[in-house]
């Protein structure tokens, strides 16, 4: 029997996929890269309120003074069913209605200068209700609430004494009075 020798073709498929699976590679290490950079360029702190829920405060590590302080604040449910909170007195009200933070810069307590708004009965709108294992994200300038006039370290804790599920819950909300402290250099 003749051997039939088959001319064989280079394929390009080849060629394809490894360029796929190699762009794919970059992407990846990019993205990582990024998320290193920004890793490097924030201080990040969480602070557990109870068994199910966190506070997790995110800050740039250094910001210019006179211009907005933001720190981001994000409570996370990590319990199985929905929770109810008032907003009252968090920065998810988006504004400072009462000290929020425990601001100091070399051990000397940086003044809140923000409103403390004293309320009646909360209604169904002063509350919000966080999905089985979801967050919520707020941003709130501290320069608004504290007397922040000079350069220098600062550390910066949450004050979380006022979070509070609805009455039919049976969940405990811990108060928070000084969480874990995050830092910032101002400039």
């Amino acid at each position: 029997m003749p051997l039939h020798k088959h001319k064989t073709k280079p394929c390009g498929h080849f060629f394809v996929v490894s360029s796929y699976a190699l762009c794919l590679l970059l992407l990846a290490a990019c993205s990582n890269n990024d998320s290193r950079a920004e890793q490097t360029r924030h201080h990040m702190t969480q602070t557990r309120i109870n068994g199910g829920i966190t506070a997790q405060l995110t800050l740039p590590k250094q910001v210019k003074l006179k211009l907005p302080i933001n720190i981001q604040f994000e409570l996370k449910n990590h319990y199985a069913s929905p929770i109810t909170l008032l907003t009252w007195g968090t920065p998810l009200e988006g504004k400072f209605t009462r000290n929020l933070f425990h601001i100091s810069k070399q051990e000397q307590t940086i003044a809140y200068i923000g409103r403390n708004i004293k309320r009646g009965t909360p209604t169904a709108t002063d509350f919000i209700t966080l999905a089985p294992h979801s967050s919520i994200k707020a941003t709130i300038d501290l320069q608004q609430g504290y007397n922040i006039q000079t350069t220098g370290h600062y550390k910066i804790s949450l004050n979380l004494s006022h979070l509070q599920s609805k009455a039919k819950q049976k969940i405990t909300l811990e108060p928070i009075i000084t969480g874990a402290p995050i830092y910032v250099d101002i400039q």
